[in-house]
């Protein structure tokens, strides 16, 4: 019988296993809009415990993880403010084409044309597969940044 896909929803606190064993956490803001924490631990932290924390980063990812269950639901809490504060990502459909994106938590989402000066210090939107989320986070534990962000 096949596994049943899991319906993550705003909210929902989820656990991300690290390869040296250690846990990671994210929090579902909307859709695939997905806030990971600066805190990881050895043992299950409670969801409480789990926001108090600061926010590592937040991007778009695929969400397959969750829903598959590799990246367990272990409770649901409103966002703390930071992780819902408005976050600009830019993405260019062809040279000279570029696009800000601007998402807000209580309001419509915004995209809009843009210069390239208009995009300095933006993220680039792109997809994260759950596979490169685990390295970026073991990169930011770590210290260090990783290669794959691309910054305006």
């Amino acid at each position: 019988m096949a596994r049943r896909k899991i319906a993550p929803r705003f909210g929902d606190v989820f656990e991300i296993p690290l390869s040296d064993g250690d846990i990671a956490y994210g929090h579902v803001l909307r859709g695939n809009l997905v806030g990971f924490y600066d805190v990881k631990s050895a043992v299950r932290l409670p969801v409480e415990k789990v926001v108090r924390n600061g926010v590592a980063f937040r991007i778009v990812c695929a969400i397959d993880a969750i829903q598959g269950g590799k990246w367990p639901i272990v409770g649901n809490a409103s966002p703390p403010s930071p992780m819902v504060e408005p976050i600009r990502f830019w993405r260019s459909t062809a040279p000279g084409f570029i696009f800000m994106y601007e998402w807000r938590a209580n309001e419509s989402d915004e995209e809009q044309r843009v210069t390239e000066t208009e995009i300095v210090g933006l993220e680039e939107s792109v997809i994260w597969s759950s596979f490169a989320v685990v390295e970026r986070l073991e990169l930011f534990f770590r210290g260090e940044r990783d290669p794959r962000v691309v910054i305006g």
